[in-house]
């Protein structure tokens, strides 16, 4: 190699593996062939080196020899451990004076190498280069080109970039470890229930020699089983067992539990053999049922979930049995069913007999009558306690029409329009019509939908025959599952007391009023009905029974569907969530039963939904604690998400009645509901349909309460099954219909998995096992490590359930989970951003939408999610670029104008950041609050490393400090004291559909002092003249246009004159007697207040004034100021003489600012006096502000010499009356 030849630059198939050289020794040897006189000739190795350098550790370095200009040189590299030391200068021939030799391919880390190396040489330096072909020992990233020199930091870098690779190999070594090692596995929970099983039979029989006995049912040594058996936890269960056998069953019949043979290692509950043969089982009284009420064209097979624990061959046997007792003779000579198969008689129709539940309400009406107060609707009360049909009769008299609800058609769209001008008019029109009807409407369709004409046009709108088409099969389909109750349980006299007029009255004043049911009856004209006959026909309801079907509405069960779609673009009708809007009338009854229920049948304790706590947090944190749990403590977790299909749509009736005979609900409450489930209809469109078998109300109050009960059914079902993972107990968790079960091992999960699935189809439900998924951790605490085992398979109905991967996620109640926990996932803020600011709404809508919906909806994200600073603040930026784009805000308007809320005159748009830390820390405390395991939940590290977040010194942290940025800046510190009165900005949230988006724009910007005036413009050295062109020498700013400037005097008074007016006729619509501008002769002088009011009992005089938004004088100061000077003996004195003496006078101030912002005192006069109303303030402030900036329109349309004033347009001078 010679100096400057190509070599002297590294080859690209090298490359270079370190920078620096520290703790690590290199001794380099440079040796000349043939240097020097040597006894070995002219190719006889050199008696000493001419380099030596001492630079790092490493492995040996190969011998290369190359050409330089002194002839062939040969170089070798021999690294050895040994402190590091500072490089000396040396000097080679051939070569530069070299005190900065670089040798490359060292690192600072202390891990030895055991690879070669090539070296080249250049003038000044010797560089070490690494062939990736001969590094395979080399602490290099499989997967992509990086590399390291210490194991554990390849680890990391593969634990975090390349999780899935991480969790092979993770796998590979359990798998190893498993084969090579160890030959005694743990014991498993199934395997000691099953011991103390056969061991509680053998105790039973006196069975002595224990160990023995048990060794050929186990595949465990007999010194294994002594040891096991020792433990307290095996104690436990035994003696779980005993207490267990004690209590009888339902039937009378004790447990009886059998060992299986020694050759079946994995029994179940129905194949339990002893050792002297088998066992069968009885059929019970409600198997038979199920039998007898199936059709016989329905398999046997489907029979089987139904009947748990019987085969298909037993249950096909049984049903031929069935046949043939039933084509026997008939008479009295007909042998009598024995009581094993005696079959439950149907269950009784609603009886009216007089029991003693039907007395008591009987007493309480005759009671309530004095209470009704007209005397004609009384008389025919008391007649219809009487009377058979006296619910219907009475019910009629206040309900005598049917006023059918016809869903109002969205607003057409012209088909054929090429024009895009044209197109994005019928956009637009087809918004603002909407938002006529609907503002959350328009927000749904701008966030959820493609708003573009051409996805309007191809949209394609499903009618009612599309979603009668598919969901009538399924709220009519037949249902063979059957818990009836043969054993009722003691009665629960409290639910079927009176209904009591404060129950109701409660109900009907926590009411909003929101969509009518199918009689078109509103809350309004509901609430216009004394209470006393509501509760009256409440009462009625219970013991008469409902009113026949009237008309095409049914009757009053019957309830008007509506669908929500459940995916963004659905494809099928059965894509949505069909919503039942029942009457108002049933509602409210509804809810004070549920009510009721829920006091005297509480549901399960694992089941959180539908329940006055914060269920959410509860499930999700738990969830997120549980896997932190098991893969920091190395422990083995099974976690299963269920779904079940159309759960509410699909519950069986019968299972639900049988369930509330069992729990021991009166007879009275019982005929009611069989009632409700018999002539309960849904309309969708003009047809209506009867759910006659299955299927709970969506929308109804009750429904959910009884959805819960029957599920929780399931859920005792499941107890047995609870383990333990630290200080954390799981076992499962529900919300409604999302489950999540917990197992230690996959065999145990997939019990819980069968055992689940036999308890739904007794309740008419199935599993949707594309919808379910499993998660597997398994862990070594041995060796520290634990990881996602993919080989898990658990089934349902032969179908594989999915199985979540190291890198696949799972969504439960709306949060993303991987498994080591929550995961992170990006804001969808972006997305939505973009459709909002592309939809054709005006600015004051877009900001509404904003404010209202979208960020709204990232709430439940904010409050669970994993996100980072740096997001939050790109979304806060986001954020804050579209509404300056939409308000035309200046760059320089400060950011905490925009997030201040708009009560201390900011925006009111919520920050992220703020959003973030306060969603979290209200939730969390929140939890903390709960009962004992909510507090646990809220005091795991787990769970407070999530939601726990902390500002680093920005503005945006708090509340306080947005206000006080916003306070001290030049341009905005005039709305101090907008708080006072917060109804002045009312107009932000509530801007009227006709307002022009160019004076909202104008409003925003006045209130915030962004206008471009030449006091602005001058900012930032740039050369402009600021003094005003009226003559005064003043700076021509926003103050002095708003209060000073004569060329705008007469829009000035203008702007006094609109206020005047909006307030004199709201006055006169209130029915008040109103004079503006009396000319009142004093002593003093000539007086005109604004306006004088005469009211029945006082005189009132108020006086409109807008004043600058001065920090020295403040609004209420003014105010004073302005009510002392009508306030003397002499304008008294003349009001009196005009318009009467003997009553009293009062005067009062509306004082404004021309930023909007009111007096407090003038606020609490006019509503003392019922002047005026919340809602009159902001219009108020809205057309101040307008005015303000028509007049700076007006000065910058004037002409340049002041000395003559202009005189306006006739737009800008047009009277600004509401």
């Amino acid at each position: 190699m010679r100096y400057g030849s190509p070599l002297a630059a590294p080859p690209r198939r090298y490359r270079r593996v370190g920078r620096r050289a520290k703790r690590l020794l290199a001794r380099v040897f440079v040796e000349r062939h043939g240097f020097g006189p040597s006894s070995g000739g002219s190719h006889a190795r050199p008696s000493r080196p001419l380099l030596s350098v001492s630079l790092g550790v490493g492995a040996f370095v190969r011998q290369r020899t190359v050409d330089s200009e002194l002839g062939p040189w040969s170089l070798r590299a021999e690294w050895c451990w040994a402190p590091s030391h500072r490089v000396p200068p040396v000097t080679a021939p051939g070569l530069a004076k070299s005190s900065d030799i670089d040798l490359l391919g060292t690192n600072n880390e202390t891990s030895a190498l055991t690879s070669t190396h090539e070296t080249w040489v250049t003038k000044n330096s010797i560089n070490f280069l690494a062939d990736p072909e001969d590094l395979p020992p080399r602490c290099s990233c499989p997967v992509c080109p990086c590399a390291f020199t210490r194991a554990s930091s390849l680890t990391t870098h593969i634990w975090k970039k390349h999780p899935a690779e991480w969790n092979d190999i993770k796998k590979r070594r359990d798998a190893s470890r498993r084969s090579n090692v160890r030959t005694y596995a743990r014991w498993t929970r199934e395997e000691l229930e099953r011991m103390a099983a056969i061991e509680h039979e053998a105790l039973s029989k006196g069975v002595q020699h224990m160990n023995s006995y048990l060794t050929p049912f186990l595949a465990r040594t007999r010194d294994q089983i002594s040891c096991r058996r020792k433990k307290d936890d095996y104690k436990a269960i035994l003696k779980s067992l005993e207490s267990e056998a004690q209590c009888p069953g339902p039937d009378g019949s004790r447990a009886r539990v059998v060992p299986d043979s020694p050759r079946n290692d994995h029994p179940t509950s129905g194949d339990l053999k002893s050792p002297k043969g088998r066992t069968g089982r009885k059929w019970s009284a409600e198997e038979i049922k199920v039998l007898q009420q199936a059709p016989r064209d329905v398999p046997d097979a489907e029979l089987v979930p139904l009947l748990p624990g019987r085969t298909v061959q037993a249950i096909r046997s049984r049903r031929r049995r069935l046949v043939a007792q039933r084509a026997g003779p008939v008479g009295p000579a007909a042998q009598a069913p024995t009581d094993e198969e005696q079959v439950t008689a149907e269950p009784q129709p609603y009886e009216r007999s007089m029991t003693e539940s039907e007395q008591g309400i009987s007493d309480y009406l005759y009671g309530i009558l004095p209470n009704i107060p007209d005397p004609v609707v009384r008389e025919k009360a008391k007649q219809a306690i009487g009377d058979p049909n006296g619910f219907s009769k009475l019910y009629n008299e206040f309900f005598p029409k049917n006023r059918t609800v016809s869903r109002r058609a969205m607003p057409a769209v012209k088909v054929g329009v090429k024009r895009r001008r044209a197109q994005r008019a019928i956009i637009y029109n087809f918004l603002q019509n909407l938002h006529k009807r609907s503002p959350k409407s328009v927000a749904e369709r701008v966030l959820d939908s493609d708003l573009s004409y051409e996805g309007l046009v191809a949209e394609r709108a499903f009618s009612d025959e599309d979603f009668l088409r598919k969901w009538k099969p399924v709220f009519e389909r037949p249902c063979y599952a059957d818990l009836a109750g043969d054993h009722p349980g003691p009665p629960l006299n409290e639910l079927a007391a009176p209904i009591k007029v404060a129950d109701v009255a409660a109900v009907i004043a926590s009411l909003k009023e929101s969509s009518p049911g199918p009689d078109g009856l509103r809350l309004n004209i509901l609430r216009g009905i004394p209470v006393e006959v509501i509760t009256f026909l409440y009462n009625l309801l219970l013991l008469k029974g409902p009113p026949p079907t009237r008309g095409k509405a049914g009757n009053i069960f019957t309830s008007r569907v509506t669908f929500i779609k459940k995916v963004e673009v659905p494809g099928d009708a059965l894509e949505f969530r069909p919503i039942a809007i029942g009457n108002y009338f049933v509602r409210i009854f509804h809810r004070v039963l549920a009510s009721r229920f829920e006091a005297a049948l509480p549901n399960h304790r694992d089941q959180v939904g539908f329940k006055r706590l914060d269920g959410v947090a509860h499930n999700v944190l738990k969830l997120n604690a549980a896997l932190n749990a098991a893969r920091s403590k190395h422990e083995n977790l099974v976690v299963a998400s269920v779904d079940i299909r159309k759960a509410f749509d699909s519950i069986s009736h019968e299972a639900i009645l049988g369930i509330l005979q069992r729990k021991g609900v009166p007879d009275l409450l019982m005929g009611y509901l069989r009632t409700y489930f018999s002539t309960s209809r849904l309309q969708i469109g003009k047809d209506l349909i009867h759910p006659k078998h299955r299927g709970v109300k969506q929308g109804d109050p009750m429904s959910p309460w009884l959805f819960n009960l029957a599920l929780d059914q399931i859920l005792e079902g499941q107890e047995e099954y609870a383990i333990t993972i630290g200080a954390i107990v799981l076992n499962q968790m529900a919300y409604a219909d999302d489950l999540i079960l917990f197992a230690s091992s996959q065999e145990e999960m997939q019990k819980r998995i069968e055992r689940l699935t036999i308890g739904l189809g007794r309740l008419g439900l199935e599993l949707n096992a594309r919808k379910c998924c499993v998660l597997s951790i398994r862990g070594d605490k041995k060796r520290k490590f634990s990881f996602v085992d993919t080989d898990v398979s658990i089934s349902v109905d032969g179908t594989r359930l999915p199985v979540v991967t190291a890198v696949s996620e799972f969504r439960y109640l709306g949060v993303q989970f991987n498994w080591k926990g929550v995961a992170r996932t990006p804001l969808d803020l972006e997305k939505l951003l973009v459709r909002l600011n592309r939809a054709a709404l005006k600015p004051q809508q877009k900001l509404i939408v904003l404010k209202k919906f979208l960020l709204p909806r990232l709430q439940h994200q904010l409050t669970f999610g994993r996100l980072h600073k740096g997001e939050l603040v790109k979304g806060d930026k986001a954020v804050r670029r579209v509404v300056r784009r939409w308000l035309r805000l200046p760059a320089d308007c400060p950011n905490s104008a925009i997030h201040t809320p708009a009560r201390f005159g900011g925006l009111g748009v919520n920050s992220l950041e703020t959003l973030y830390s306060t969603l979290k820390e209200s939730r969390l405390t929140q939890l903390s609050y709960g009962d004992e395991e909510d507090a646990a939940i809220a005091s795991n590290p787990a769970v407070r490393g999530l939601m726990s977040y902390k500002f680093r010194g920005s503005v945006m942290s708090s509340r306080e400090g947005l206000v006080e940025d916003l306070h001290r800046r030049l341009d905005t510190r005039g709305l101090q004291g907008y708080e006072k009165v917060p109804a002045v900005n009312s107009w932000l949230d509530h801007a009227p559909t006709n307002l022009a988006g160019h004076d909202f724009q104008e409003a925003i910007r006045v209130r915030l002092g962004c206008m471009g005036t030449p006091s602005r413009l001058s900012r930032g050295g740039r050369s402009v003249d600021t003094i005003c062109k009226c003559g005064s020498n003043a700076r021509m700013s926003l103050p002095h246009i708003a209060q000073a400037c004569s060329i705008v005097s007469g829009l000035r008074i203008k702007r006094h004159n609109n206020v005047v007016l909006y307030v004199a006729q709201i006055l006169k619509e209130k029915k008040y007697d109103v004079i503006m501008e009396p000319r009142l002769q004093t002593e003093r002088g000539l007086r005109k207040p604004d306006l004088v009011i005469l009211a029945k009992k006082e005189i009132i005089v108020l006086d409109v004034q807008i004043r600058p938004d001065s920090v020295v004088c403040t609004l209420d100061a003014c105010n004073r100021e302005k009510i002392a000077k009508y306030n003397q003996p002499y304008v008294l004195d003349a009001i009196r003489d005009r318009f009467g003496h003997g009553l009293p006078i009062k005067v009062i101030a509306l004082t404004y600012n021309w930023r909007g912002a009111a007096a407090q005192q003038s606020y609490q006069d006019c509503i003392t006096n019922k002047l005026l109303r919340w809602r009159h303030f902001g219009p108020i402030s809205r057309m101040i502000l307008r005015d303000t900036a028509r007049m700076l329109w007006a000065y910058w349309h004037a002409p340049a010499d002041g000395a003559t004033r202009p005189t306006a347009s006739a737009e800008v001078l047009m009277d600004c009356a509401e």
